[in-house]
């Protein structure tokens, strides 16, 4: 589990396509994957799959600073830029913080992919605690979202003012 490979002996007279698809279908139900690879290319497809998982983090931290920088903004004494001021313009500050995270969650999906499917077959893991409270931060700020939006266009500055201070 630790090195996330299994290595397979078979017998002459296994089907090992049907095995593999028995396999396949098992480990995914667990929430991890398996590819089938010739002895000999574990290096190459090894590299791949490092490669991939560098990119999408320093795509997640290049937009994980950006998303904090314009959350946090208004705690700094520089200026605020008028798309940035959640007291003057709501709906733009909520919402460009709503596409930022959401492009930080797609881009970390595996972890709702495995995290969940683990949690569902009774077997979480720390996919799980990440997924679980990734989740609930999510669906926290689509909330706070929704009360910002209406506050905004109902005009209640009390509401506003909560939910702004409590986006998440």
């Amino acid at each position: 589990l630790l090195s996330a490979t299994i290595t397979i002996t078979l017998d002459e007279q296994t089907n090992s396509d049907a095995l593999f698809k028995k396999l396949s279908l098992s480990l995914r139900r667990a929430g991890y994957g398996l590819e089938k690879i010739v002895q000999g290319e574990e290096v190459r497809v090894a590299a791949r799959e490092k490669k991939r998982e560098r990119v999408r983090l320093i795509l997640s931290v290049s937009i994980s600073a950006l998303l904090m920088i314009v959350s946090m903004w208004h705690m700094t004494k520089i200026p605020l830029p008028p798309f940035l001021d959640g007291e003057k313009q709501p709906i733009s500050f909520y919402l460009i913080q709503a596409v930022l995270c959401g492009i930080v969650l797609y881009l970390q999906r595996h972890f709702f992919k495995n995290g969940f499917s683990a949690l569902l077959h009774r077997a979480p893991n720390m996919d799980s605690l990440v997924a679980l409270g990734s989740a609930s931060a999510a669906l926290y700020g689509i909330v706070a979202g929704g009360f910002i939006i209406y506050a905004s266009v109902s005009g209640d500055q009390v509401l506003l003012h909560k939910y702004l201070h409590q986006l998440y």
